[in-house]
């Protein structure tokens, strides 16, 4: 399994804060080696392992400094990642994790750039590091450090099997909200999961896909609900790097979020769904949601009503509802899409693609909220009792999730 993001990409001011106390350490003396569309990385693990066991080692391509997404897991070194793009200069750092999260990582190789000719030079070698722990095929652990909880019998190569949705997303930045009360029901007000309990959470709210390569929010439609809100929820919400609640401003810097997902499912009378979101104390700039048709029984929004019966749409409600845009106007459900939500200089930016029927759209607005801002991302079913039935709900599916902010 590639363990994908929504890897959390922390600005480089400050970075270090981020990751919890009893991480490990910072592998080094990395070694990247290029094939015909990948890299395999060998380094000399953490030397210290934080307050448990290594569980594994992730490898994360960059290109121009940014994140790609690319990224491999395995128990040791060396590590291969596949993907990449022939002639493309990279490069890679390595992480280890244990039970408490994602230790700091590497410093980065040296640029690569993979070639289909697999007997070319390697394209990059580190001082520190041998080159033959690079090219060998053997699962030898370099590591000083050995986890006690992977398979010894697997090769170096293949990522342990995931087991939370921690083990997929990278939620050292986020806690979540339940669609259930603190005591399993529904009539108290939503639940939470914080750090660092939400990093080996799993229940049937958020779990794991059967694949085991994204993370399934489920939000029943007579949920628990937060505070002022009469909508159940299994949704995620920032953090900033010291774990307190994130406040970014939209005139400030620069903010993206990045989702590779889906919307899997909707109420049947009031078919609406919340995927992500931009959100402020009172202020609510930006909701990303999937809704089908809904008549004036259920719904006042003239936008809804004109959605033809048996056509779902992702829509874009701004600053309050008091614009609006069309990101995708025939969405099929479970079909996977990549949106990624930028903030710069007090103007929002969407872009979007659907990666099943490859319908791309762009929207760009103006974010009129003075307020300190956070991203969310999960299920938020728009819809309860008054509307479905007990057993209906909205779900989605994250597999890829990551947050940056720069100055």
């Amino acid at each position: 399994m590639v363990a994908v993001a929504l890897t959390l990409i922390l600005a480089k001011i400050g970075s270090e804060a981020a990751y919890a106390d009893g991480t490990p350490n910072a592998p080094s003396g990395l070694v990247a080696v290029t094939g015909n569309g990948s890299v395999t990385v060998s380094f000399t693990g953490s030397s210290s392992a934080g307050g448990s066991p290594i569980l594994y080692y992730r490898v994360s391509v960059f290109m121009n400094g940014q994140d790609t997404e690319l990224r491999a897991d395995g128990a040791a070194s060396p590590i291969t990642v596949h993907g990449l793009t022939n002639g493309v200069t990279y490069t890679a750092k390595v992480k280890a994790r244990n039970s408490s999260g994602f230790g700091t990582s590497s410093k980065p190789t040296p640029s690569f750039v993979p070639a289909d000719d697999e007997s070319s030079d390697p394209g990059t070698t580190t001082s520190t590091t041998s080159a033959t722990s690079a090219t060998s095929s053997t699962t030898s652990d370099t590591s000083s450090t050995s986890s006690t909880t992977s398979s010894t019998s697997s090769t170096a190569t293949s990522p342990p099997a995931a087991r939370a949705p921690g083990d997929v997303l990278d939620l050292r930045l986020w806690r979540l909200n339940l669609p259930v009360d603190s005591k399993g029901g529904t009539s108290g007000e939503s639940a939470l999961v914080k750090q660092p309990k939400v990093l080996t959470y799993s229940d049937t709210s958020f779990a794991l896909n059967p694949a085991g390569d994204g993370v399934v929010f489920t939000a029943g439609v007579g949920g628990a609900t937060t505070e002022n809100s009469k909508y159940a929820r299994s949704e995620l919400r920032e953090l900033s790097p010291s774990g307190s609640l994130a406040a970014w401003k939209a005139d400030s810097g620069t903010h993206r979020m990045t989702v590779t997902g889906s919307v899997d499912h909707l109420p049947v009378n009031k078919p609406q769904v919340s995927a992500a979101q931009i959100h402020g104390s009172s202020d609510l700039p930006l909701i990303v949601m999937a809704t089908g048709y809904c008549d004036a029984r259920c719904n006042h929004d003239p936008r809804t009503r004109t959605i033809p019966p048996g056509t779902v749409r992702l829509l874009t409600k701004e600053n309050g509802d008091t614009s609006s845009g069309v990101l995708d106007p025939d969405y099929a459900l479970g079909s996977r899409y990549t949106l990624t939500v930028e903030v710069r200089g007090g103007v929002a930016t969407l872009t979007y693609t659907n990666l099943a029927s490859h319908f791309a759209s762009t929207r760009s607005f103006g974010v009129t909220s003075g307020q300190g801002l956070y991203f969310k991302a999960g299920a938020y079913t728009l819809s309860n009792l008054k509307s479905d039935a007990a057993s209906d709900y909205g779900q989605t599916t994250i597999s890829t999730l990551s947050v940056t902010h720069t100055p």
